[in-house]
């Protein structure tokens, strides 16, 4: 499963050799609903492995520790972490003691690689070596290929050619974020306001703020290698809930109708089933 409710629920299916990727607009939560996705393969006992080179490690320790913990029934504020508030304290040292043995066999995390801008190649070592169920690799666009193509275009079809690649090798599931193109910007509904996008409404009347899958950054080949794309859309940034969809599905049905879920970072709350009432309830939070 992936933890986000609507998508689990639908079902859509997920399996090994399976690359999965995230699309959504900068700032919306790309590397949030990654971490999500990779709890909920920790809580079904997979050994999860996190290259994320847009994050350093303890902002990743911080995220991660905040959305394992509210799967474990912990209450931990994300926000309280990063200012060392001490009413977290002993809640956060509770949690410790009850996940530490396997967040450290099965839950591994790498900020950096030898490489500032990591290729396919050199993924392929880690995977080789930490023999995980699950990857997650936050954002495509840090990475470079191995054949030194020059063109934007053509590093984004190499890189995803090579991370399809990796899946299918190492038999794991390769989940990767991206970001949508600069056209999703003039037509998203949150850059102004609630403005409705008609077009793309579904047939409930209710609002899309999702991109389409030609909006991936760089060309479509992104999202033409992927197994399943998943995108995630909002509002504004600082929304209480997102929309989800599956739009492009390589074996089975797509999952086309906008769903809401709740996103709330700081409790680590992410992925329920939701509407679309919890409208701007977070006056400040950094994502």
């Amino acid at each position: 499963k992936t933890g986000l409710e609507p998508i689990d629920n639908y079902p859509v299916w997920l399996q090994k050799q399976q690359f999965v990727g995230i699309l959504a607009d900068t700032k919306i939560g790309k590397s949030w609903i990654a971490l999500r996705c990779a709890a909920q393969a920790f809580s079904e006992g997979k050994r999860v492995l996190i290259i994320s080179p847009e994050l350093n490690q303890s902002e990743m320790d911080m995220r991660s520790d905040t959305i394992l913990a509210r799967s474990l029934g912990y209450d931990i504020s994300y926000n309280a972490l990063q200012l060392g508030k001490p009413q977290v304290k002993e809640e956060y040292r509770r949690f410790l003691d009850t996940v530490e043995d396997d967040k450290d066999e099965r839950w591994i995390t790498y900020d950096a690689l030898p490489a500032s801008r990591p290729t396919p190649s050199l993924i392929g070592n880690v995977i080789t070596q930490e023999k995980p169920d699950v990857v997650v690799v936050d954002g495509i666009y840090c990475l470079k290929d191995d054949d030194r193509h020059t063109a934007s275009w053509e590093e984004i079809r190499s890189i995803s050619v090579g991370l399809k690649e990796l899946a299918v090798k190492h038999n794991c599931l390769l989940y990767c974020t991206n970001q949508t193109n600069r056209e999703i910007g003039k037509n998203q509904a949150y850059e102004a306001g609630n403005r409705r996008r008609s077009n793309n409404d579904d047939e409930n009347n209710e609002p899309n703020y999702l991109p389409a899958p030609h909006h991936t950054a760089y060309g479509y080949d992104f999202a033409r290698m992927v197994d399943l794309l998943m995108v995630v859309g909002a509002r504004s940034y600082d929304d209480q809930v997102r929309q989800v969809a599956v739009p492009l599905v390589r074996s089975g049905k797509s999952f086309n109708s906008p769903a809401w879920i709740s996103f709330v970072p700081d409790s680590g709350d992410i992925g329920r089933s939701s509407t679309s009432e919890a409208e701007n309830l977070i006056a400040t939070l950094d994502w």
